[in-house]
């Protein structure tokens, strides 16, 4: 494929289509990653087209260790109290890199760092997504009663995701007890918990500061 240079996009010069759909009022067209594709409207209309780009490695890489950036606590000062002159005024002496290699090798990450990074990373809302907290919120106990008559859902905007007893909700990490998690575990997978369910006081808080915050509704 030869690209137009200088556009914004990865756009095919002199694109020719294989194949060719029509599409009417409410339909949806999957185009499988690395598709060539050229949308032309019929008539007046109006379209939507919704991308999904996986990070790049890079794009991980760099976010992690932003995410350790936060995380990492070296206490005191660089010194080197052994410094002997050197030949050579500008260089850059093999103790001082003895002294800083052995710095930078007390930071460390397993995997339960990755693991927080990702659910904290992929829940991250974009820069412009906003929540809006209830104008009235509910008190605490008619927010229970509420939920436990009709139900709760996810803000459509908010990501929930989970890992071993880690939740996390919109960037955010919350880490929970193993009566808590099946609870909160399935609020992610199904984005909604039916009426009629009983909360662990743990469940109860994490669902009205959540509805406090915006990231819930009661149905």
């Amino acid at each position: 494929r030869t690209w137009v240079s200088g556009a914004p996009l990865k756009i095919v010069q002199n694109f020719v289509g294989e194949h060719g759909w029509i599409l009417a009022p409410g339909d949806m067209l999957y185009l499988p990653p690395n598709s060539a594709h050229n949308g032309v409207a019929d008539d007046e209309c109006m379209t939507y087209s919704i991308g999904f780009r996986a990070p790049t490695q890079q794009e991980l890489a760099e976010q992690f260790l932003v995410y350790m950036q936060d995380r990492i606590c070296l206490d005191g000062l660089y010194a080197d109290p052994n410094l002997k002159l050197q030949k050579h005024a500008s260089e850059i002496g093999a103790d001082m890199l003895h002294q800083v290699e052995k710095i930078i090798g007390q930071i460390t990450w397993g995997k339960a760092d990755i693991a927080d990074f990702l659910g904290s990373y992929l829940s991250e809302p974009k820069p412009d997504v906003f929540f809006v907290p209830p104008a009235k919120p509910l008190s605490r106990s008619r927010f229970v009663a509420r939920v436990r008559k009709n139900g709760l859902m996810l803000a459509l905007k908010s990501q929930m995701l989970c890992h071993g007893s880690s939740v996390f909700v919109n960037g955010v990490s919350h880490t929970v007890n193993q009566e808590s998690y099946p609870v909160l575990r399935q609020l992610a997978d199904q984005r909604e918990l039916r009426a009629g369910l009983q909360f662990s006081e743990e469940v109860t808080g994490f669902l009205y500061q959540s509805y406090l915050d915006g990231y819930v509704l009661p149905s």
